[in-house]
């Protein structure tokens, strides 16, 4: 390569090496000092760096001294210097189940999250591991002199389990927004569902001639828990991600899935070598662990702070506006949220405060009749809302129709309304003429709302995103 070079060249060492030769100057006026040397603190000390930059293992200072640039490094107190035998340090390994640039990139509430969900993971996985054992062992699987006829029979047996699993969770997804609105509580009874499911799995040894009606109810079980804890993980983990980092956050979060299940696993199949055969020993094994899991999965909900705003959180909010002026924050609400009653208060026409219902998308017959007078006082009320509301007396239940055109803050609105209506109609029963009901309602809205909006942002509140159905039936006028 030496000998390759044109002759011309001043040195054919200096090509390799330029700095060696001290007639190449380079063409830069950057000076590189590793690590920090005691001089260089303290001029650092007097002369602030004039621009610096962070990795994940090192700082570097960029100082003007004359006219050149002189960088130092500084080793961060974390970056860890210590590599295994095979070459890796434990930050890089932590890389592979923390999202990057962590913690700063994830909601507070994350690790504690994660942490809770990690032991639920690993507890639920052995209980898939007892379950399974046990379906094998109903089916016959174990026996050594199994006929063809059965295997195939059995084979079966699986097919038509599994394919009512599969059955349901297309139904199911109709009931897909509802997961939305209320997060906790769907994640909280999917789990519980799936354990519900895999004690009928154990439950197949006990009752070998009901085996497949049994494991199609647990598979059905498993699947509504699949489908519910599905779709309420995609909005915790869009509710993690601080930095547009969605798919990170998730990409982490099935890798510490997987290292739960493995040990899960590890675990189950550890526990059933331990036990003679199937007996009510392995239930009694199962059901600790399954309690382990539900309890793990409930402090895992327990400990998120979600800042989407659904009914029950708004009624929360607007309860404590009214009565002190002011809005709770996130952990406020999170604490007072209630997610474990298997009601679900995002259904249509559920109660929402003082026991006055509130259906929202009802049609606009209910709401003036074929009264041309009660129309133009409604829109003479509403004339600067997208939303109109009445309310029967007799069934003590709050109708809303929402504009084809709405916006979130309409909403917001039209919830407001609703809840101020609740409060002026529950001390005036007996009075059959609403309309002093609704002006009052909708005056006191408006002097309240632009504060308590306000408020909400203040607070930390997510009012872009309002996890509130706005109906399946909407109006133009």
């Amino acid at each position: 390569a030496f000998n390759l070079l044109p002759r011309a060249f001043p040195s054919r060492r200096a090509f390799f090496f330029p700095f060696a030769n001290p007639q190449i100057r380079p063409t830069h006026n950057f000076q590189l000092l590793r690590p920090l040397s005691t001089e260089n603190q303290k001029n650092s000390q007097h002369h602030p760096p004039i621009i610096s930059e962070s990795s994940k293992n090192v700082t570097r200072h960029y100082y003007a001294k004359g006219d050149k640039i002189v960088i130092t490094e500084t080793p961060l107190q974390n970056a860890s210097t210590s590599r295994s035998k095979y070459g890796l340090d434990k930050w890089r390994l932590v890389r592979f189940f923390l999202p990057e640039q962590y913690p700063s990139s994830v909601s507070p509430d994350y690790i504690s999250y994660q942490s809770w969900q990690f032991l639920q993971n690993m507890f639920n996985s052995a209980c898939y591991v007892f379950s399974t054992h046990s379906l094998f062992s109903a089916f016959g699987m174990g026996s050594a002199s199994l006929p063809v006829t059965s295997i195939i029979s059995v084979a079966n047996c699986w097919i038509i389990k599994d394919g009512l699993g599969f059955i349901v969770v297309i139904l199911g997804s109709r009931l897909g927004s509802s997961f939305d609105h209320d997060t906790k509580r769907a994640k909280f009874w999917a789990e519980v569902f799936a354990n519900f499911g895999l004690t009928l799995d154990i439950l197949t040894n006990f009752f070998p001639s009901k085996v497949l009606f049994i494991a199609s109810i647990a598979n059905i079980l498993k699947s509504i828990g699949g489908l519910m804890g599905g779709s309420a993980r995609v909005a915790i983990i869009k509710s993690f991600a601080q930095k547009n980092n969605v798919g990170d956050v998730f990409a982490k979060n099935q890798s510490q899935s997987i290292l739960a299940y493995i040990l899960g696993t590890a675990l189950g199949m550890g526990l059933i070598q331990c036990l003679p055969s199937i007996s009510s020993s392995i239930f009694l094994i199962f059901a600790s662990t399954s309690l382990l899991s539900i309890f793990c999965n409930y402090r895992s909900v327990d400990c998120l702070r979600l800042r989407t705003i659904n009914r029950s959180k708004l009624k929360l909010l607007l309860d404590g506006f009214w009565e002190t002026g002011g809005v709770a924050n996130v952990k406020e609400i999170s604490r007072k949220e209630s997610f474990v009653g298997l009601r679900l208060p995002e259904w249509n026409g559920s109660e929402f405060t003082n026991g006055v219902r509130v259906k929202i998308g009802c049609s606009v017959e209910d709401l003036i009749g074929k009264d041309l007078n009660k129309w133009t006082d409604m829109k003479r009320l509403f004339e600067k809302e997208r939303y109109l509301l009445g309310y029967d007396t007799k069934n003590m239940l709050i109708m809303l129709i929402m504009h084809r055109e709405h916006s979130r803050d309409d909403l917001l609105r039209a919830f407001c309304h609703s809840y101020a209506m609740a409060r002026i109609v529950v001390d005036k029963k007996n009075d059959a003429d609403v309309n002093p009901a609704l002006k009052e309602s909708y005056s006191e809205m408006c002097k309240k709302f632009s504060d308590f909006a306000e408020q909400l942002k203040k607070r930390g509140w997510d009012t872009g995103d309002l996890m509130i159905s706005s109906g399946d039936r909407y109006a133009e006028w």
